[in-house]
């Protein structure tokens, strides 16, 4: 996901922080303002087109795309040992 949204140049939405809006903004600060919020929306749309229907369910909730990453990343985080195991588990079942 982090190399899909590279490749859109919307990576960097997820590492900026929502600083606060100014009081009498110019209007080159209101366009900046809506194209971040813009790109936000996109990440946020991806993200959410990449997981299923369940999870969906449960971070819908969460509003900017940071959250949503961070949950994604600790509920799919796996222990290593875990992981090569089922690798070898599966090179095991290919080769029976």
């Amino acid at each position: 996901m982090q190399t899909y949204l590279e490749e859109l140049d919307l990576w960097e939405v997820m590492e900026e922080d929502d600083g606060p809006f100014l009081e009498n903004p110019t209007v080159t600060q209101i366009k900046m303002h809506r194209q971040k919020k813009t790109r936000k929306t996109k990440v946020k749309s991806y993200l959410l087109l990449g997981i299923s229907q369940m999870i969906i369910i449960k971070i819908i909730s969460l509003k900017p795309p940071k959250q949503i990453w961070d949950y994604m990343k600790e509920k799919y985080k796996r222990n290593e040992n875990i992981q090569d195991m089922n690798i070898l588990d599966l090179i095991w079942e290919f080769e029976m």
